[in-house]
């Protein structure tokens, strides 16, 4: 049996160590070596002589040589993350999560931002193609896309939707019950007397937005809540729209609401500041509760309350749903994590007579 390609990797002094050499030294048969540095294919030696040639190995400075690896088995060791706004504080964990996920895997991920742009995100596809990407992880999917993604799926390279899922679409998604996080804020702020409520929505070309306020609206109003939205929805879920939609809400009704809930976090900062802008006082005069528990966002003054979403797990899930793909499993339809509700300052009590208490 011939033995595999040569790997040359620099020794512990300077000399060239070779896969032939550690399975010499541990006394096994080349390919034998090979599984057993290979992190998706030890499992099948045992234990016995995994510790054999990982201890010869350490002992000659050897280490794997990816890129032939790879050629071999005609991958490149590369997934592409595709990322709507890498300014967002919130997607700094998700990738975290992917990250890790691949890693240990010895994939590395190749991030992109989409901008929420879809021509952008057409053309970031073609470059992920290009470069023979093994898999994909979309963040940053939206309407319209399902298609587009399935021919990459199919062209390309398996697809993992992360975060963002789609309501047409046969690609496996990785996400949170959003329309239950949207209920849970709802929930919040009646508990705590407030009755007529305003809505922030995010976009409604992702369908996370819609969910989360499809959830808001209906657990209010089954509450017997009003609920007060501006005369459309948020372009963009950024600090900037969410200022001017809270400066719009605040114009248009009368009176005020005394609580508002934000599509996402960075939109219920800019509320907290239209509200400010406005004369009045968050909480005091009108709560404010935020969506994802972003990084620093209980840092803030007053600390937002939120809903929290699983950033870091979701990444990682998403990573383990495509190595999965990757070795020909059959892997669920759909992985969705629960919110959890956070209470900070940015929430208080209302009286229910046009005052907040603390």
């Amino acid at each position: 049996m011939n033995p595999s390609p040569r790997e040359l990797t620099p020794g512990r002094n300077g000399a060239s160590a070779t896969l032939r050499e550690v399975a010499r030294l541990a006394g096994v048969h080349v390919s034998t070596a090979s599984r057993a540095l290979d992190p998706s294919r030890s499992s099948v030696v045992s234990p016995d002589t995994l510790d054999r040639v990982q201890r010869a190995a350490a002992d000659l400075g050897y280490r794997r040589h990816l890129i032939a690896s790879n050629l071999r088995r005609g991958r490149t060791g590369t997934v592409g993350v595709m990322v709507p706004d890498l300014t967002n504080p919130y997607y700094a964990p998700v990738i975290r999560g992917v990250a890790d996920g691949l890693e240990a895997n010895e994939l590395v991920g190749v991030v992109t931002e989409t901008r929420d742009d879809p021509a952008r995100a057409m053309r970031l596809l073609e470059h992920l193609a290009e470069r023979r990407v093994d898999g994909l992880i979309t963040l940053a999917a939206r309407d319209g896309d399902a298609l587009r993604l399935e021919e990459f799926s199919e062209r390309v390279a398996p697809v993992v939707l992360g975060v963002r899922s789609l309501t047409v679409c046969r690609l496996p998604a990785v996400h949170t019950d959003e329309r239950r996080g949207g209920a849970l804020a709802a929930r919040h702020l009646v508990a705590l007397g407030h009755r007529r409520l305003g809505q922030l929505r995010g976009p409604p070309e992702t369908n996370a937005f819609p969910s989360r306020a499809i959830g808001f609206a209906e657990e209010a109003r089954a509450l017997e809540c009003e609920v007060l939205e501006p005369a459309t929805p948020g372009k963009a879920p950024t600090y900037d729209e969410g200022l001017r939609l809270t400066r719009e809400l605040l114009q248009n009704t009368n009176p005020v609401p005394t609580a508002l809930f934000a599509g996402n976090d960075l939109m219920a900062v800019g509320a907290i500041d239209a509200v400010r802008d406005a004369g009045l006082r968050c909480p005091e005069d009108i709560s404010v509760i935020g969506y994802n528990d972003s990084p620093f966002v209980d840092h803030l003054s007053p600390p937002l309350s939120t809903i929290r979403v699983a950033s870091y797990e979701i990444g990682y899930r998403a990573a383990a749903v495509l190595l999965a793909l990757l070795r020909g499993e059959v892997v669920p339809r759909s992985s969705i994590f629960e919110p959890l509700l956070v209470e900070r300052g940015s929430t208080q009590r209302h009286d229910g007579l046009g005052s907040t208490t603390g």
